[in-house]
């Protein structure tokens, strides 16, 4: 592999480390103060969150993506989704 191949694989590791911890810090307990939530499970880096009105949602921060089990559903962008129907209040 070329050394830019080698660069770029390490910004896109980087990169996704950041939304993982970015994730953990800000939108993480704002799920958990919401009252649409009834459990959260951390599993390697997928959190499995159980909700009243969709069931069981997996979050997977580092690709940015959801999936709503139910419906078999994946959703990305992560955030405005949660917004809108979990958090329904605005997060940073």
């Amino acid at each position: 592999m070329s050394e830019a191949g080698k660069e770029f694989g390490d910004f896109v590791k980087a990169l996704r480390e950041s939304k993982y911890e970015d994730f953990v810090a800000n939108t993480l307990p704002a799920l958990q103060d919401s009252e649409e939530v009834n459990n959260i499970t951390e599993e390697c880096f997928c959190f499995a969150v159980s909700t009243k009105n969709y069931g069981v949602i997996d979050i997977f921060p580092k690709s940015n993506k959801i999936r709503i089990r139910r419906q078999n559903k994946w959703v990305k962008p992560i955030l405005p989704w949660l917004r809108k129907y979990i958090i329904k209040k605005c997060i940073s």
